[in-house]
């Protein structure tokens, strides 16, 4: 129970590696030819809700101390109420209803932001490293964001802010296994 937090990132990987395979160069229907494009959407779809709440679970088992549980209780249930009105209703409408979820993610980072200071301020391990990995990829996340609903022109820079979160979350994991080893 103590190390649950490896779940949840290994979690957080798969969703994020389950949106590469869905979005960008469609890689699925490239193994899956007849796949509807309306459930691949909403594949899609499902992906940003479970990614943030795993990647919210995540960080609050890491840093128990310093996360509510509250809030990250509201996320689970917001991220399976929206998950729902994609299933239920068609890709058209939940289309519509993604930007007011990409809104609770932006609210997020700031929380998670502020429980990652106070994670810092009561100096938990590798707290450091997984605060400016979060940064990274709430920079490149919010560049997404305002890409996709056309308030911006940028480039996708989700992939290379992910690459420098993982390598965050690597060393921070390969520091607690190398601890919990030593002793």
């Amino acid at each position: 129970k103590k190390s649950s937090f490896t779940l949840y990132f290994g979690l957080v990987c798969s969703v994020i590696a389950l949106r590469v395979i869905l979005t960008g160069e469609f890689i699925l229907v490239y193994f899956f030819p007849g796949i509807e494009w309306n459930l691949q959407i909403k594949a899609e779809f499902l992906t940003v809700f479970g990614g943030f709440t795993f990647f919210m679970v995540f960080l609050k088992k890491l840093f128990s101390n310093d996360f509510s549980d509250g809030i990250v209780k509201f996320y689970f249930f917001s991220a399976v109420f929206f998950s729902l009105l994609s299933i239920i209703l068609p890709v058209k409408i939940s289309a519509r209803v993604l930007p007011l979820y990409h809104g609770l993610i932006i609210a997020g980072f700031f929380i998670i932001i502020a429980s990652l200071v106070k994670a810092v301020q009561n100096r938990r391990e590798g707290a450091v490293y997984i605060l400016a990995g979060c940064l990274v990829l709430i920079v490149v996340v919010v560049n997404d964001i305002l890409d996709s609903n056309g308030i911006i022109n940028s480039v996708y820079l989700f992939p290379y802010g992910l690459l420098l979160f993982i390598f965050s979350q690597s060393v921070v994991l390969a520091r607690i296994f190398s601890d919990s080893f030593n002793r």
